[in-house]
């Protein structure tokens, strides 16, 4: 039709003579079109013979065999968690660093460890070790392992979130779990780990965007310090040191909270003697400069970049308003803030500006 029409000319004798003309070209043309629509029928005919000769039609069967081989297959990763101490050889080094990380106070807001590796390695059975651990289970009131692989659903993983959560508290897992909508789900784990410390291992992750998918639902409450304790109170070889440290404040506000602002991200004993001891000497030489003392206190504990952003808010007048979001603009500009991986600069200055309020010094 195509070459046809491609030959289409008006008038009558015009016509005519084209058709004379082009007579032959036109016989050849349609015969090459007829041979190679023989060749395309033939090759329509020969499939199913080539169907039944080589079983094609069996193939979804033995995909769908080999799908329940697949699930017959042993859980090589979760039977980690199931591994004894003493059957383990090599891991010593790795796990007593995992426990330190894992025990540190002194970092109140939430902490992501990553362990990395290629396949075979090993992650899984080190991270369980620490995971399984009594200490571990003791410092944390919620925990939960969740396996993702390479294909995840993200309404599945906070369902099984939820589950491990009700099966750590040994508590019977709601009826309607499996019908709730993933607003409904993020509300369930938000209310069970409001004010609450927990630990959740998400093992075989193979993209970094599930951290971006899941983020939201894990609540930042930075409850480090004392949080483990009955009412969050102060532990009882603390208390002393507490009352003694409160007492240098001599009953004046500013100091207590400033001094508050800095303790609340110690825990070692051996800490807060150190700032006692350090605090005594200072106030012992000129004891009129407590609130000056303890502030400079605070602003030497600072790390160093956080230093850089707190001094640079002296530019601005006093009793100034500053913008939340003008300041970390500034901040970035200055180059104050750290590249971390993972994070946008925001999000790292909007968590200096954070610190700084907790240690009461914004």
């Amino acid at each position: 039709m195509y070459y046809m029409n491609k030959q289409k000319v008006y008038g009558k004798f015009t016509r005519f003579l084209c058709q004379i003309v082009y007579a032959p070209k036109n016989l050849w043309v349609r015969h090459r079109i007829a041979t190679m629509l023989q060749k395309i029928n033939h090759m329509i005919k020969a499939i199913p013979e080539r169907n039944r000769r080589y079983g094609v039609d069996r193939v979804g069967e033995a995909s769908s065999s080999s799908q329940d081989h697949q699930r017959r297959l042993p859980n090589h990763s979760e039977s980690s968690l199931f591994v004894r101490d003493n059957d383990l050889v090599g891991i010593e080094d790795g796990k007593e660093l995992q426990l330190d990380w894992l025990m540190d106070n002194e970092e109140p807001q939430r902490t992501i460890i990553s362990v990395v590796g290629m396949g075979g390695s090993g992650k899984t059975t080190l991270v369980a070790q620490g995971y399984n651990s009594q200490i571990v289970k003791r410092q944390f009131d919620c925990h939960a392992w969740i396996t993702i692989s390479q294909t995840y659903v993200v309404d599945d993983l906070l369902r099984n979130m939820i589950k491990e959560f009700y099966h750590g508290a040994k508590e019977a897992i709601p009826m309607d779990l499996s019908s709730m909508s993933y607003r409904e789900l993020m509300e369930m784990i938000t209310n069970i780990l409001r004010l609450k410390r927990y630990i959740i291992v998400f093992d075989d992750v193979w993209s970094s965007t599930l951290w971006r998918d899941i983020h939201v639902s894990l609540l930042d409450e930075r409850l480090g310090t004392f949080s483990s304790n009955p009412n969050r109170c102060c532990p009882q070889h603390l208390k002393t040191l507490a009352q003694d440290l409160v007492a240098k404040c001599d009953g004046l506000p500013l100091a207590i909270i400033a001094l508050g602002g800095v303790m609340s991200s110690k825990y070692p004993e051996s800490d807060w003697r150190k700032i006692y001891n350090s605090l005594s000497w200072e106030l012992s030489n000129n004891p009129g400069l407590e609130v000056v003392k303890i502030m400079l206190l605070s602003f030497n504990d600072l790390p160093y970049q956080l230093k850089c952003c707190f001094l640079y808010c002296c530019l601005f007048p006093e009793d100034y308003e500053i913008k939340r979001k003008r300041l970390i603009r500034l901040w970035m500009a200055e180059g104050f803030i750290e590249k971390v991986r993972g994070r946008t600069p925001e999000e790292v200055a909007e968590s200096y500006l954070m610190e700084l309020i907790c240690r009461s010094m914004l």
